[in-house]
């Protein structure tokens, strides 16, 4: 919900692109949930949130 890539309430599939470890990351406040500061960790990653329709096809699959 925070990334925006589901509604409340809603469920299925989401796409995330891993990412290398960070030193710290910052919260932030987006779609009314909050997350706070944090130090470094090990990896992280990203929601996708615009996918292709050919991704999301394989998706389904």
């Amino acid at each position: 919900m925070h990334a925006g890539a589901v509604q409340p309430g809603q469920t299925g599939p989401v796409v995330i692109e891993i990412m290398p470890r960070q030193a710290s990351y910052s919260g932030s406040q987006a779609n009314g949930v909050a997350s706070r500061d944090y130090g470094p960790w090990d990896g992280s990653f990203k929601f996708v949130l615009n996918v292709d329709a050919k991704v999301q096809s394989k998706l389904s699959n």
